[in-house]
């Protein structure tokens, strides 16, 4: 999704991760935020930290991670935890 947010940014995409636990099972540090993003090229898309899956829980339906949900313009939700492709992204996107 990095090169998706690369490609997309100047179009409105936005590509936010949310971080449930770091490598330890702990809730997430702002520097397990920071090497997250740097690990995965997100460059300037925002990293949150998400203790307890208290919002990551809402869009997870198989029980296997990562949860890839598409909402586009209005916070309407297109697509909940299932394959997002380029053609996704477009579709949603304002123009």
């Amino acid at each position: 999704l990095a090169g998706m947010q690369d490609k997309y940014a100047s179009r409105g995409l936005v590509v936010v991760t949310l971080l449930t636990e770091n490598t330890s099972s702990q809730d997430p540090s702002t520097s397990d935020l920071s090497a997250w993003s740097t690990m995965a090229g997100y460059k300037g898309a925002p990293v949150l930290a998400d203790p307890n899956w208290s919002i990551s829980d809402r869009f997870e339906r198989d029980g296997y991670i990562p949860t890839v949900s598409l909402i586009g313009p209005g916070m309407v939700v297109k697509k909940v935890d299932s394959s997002v492709g380029e053609s996704d992204i477009t579709a949603a996107l304002p123009w």
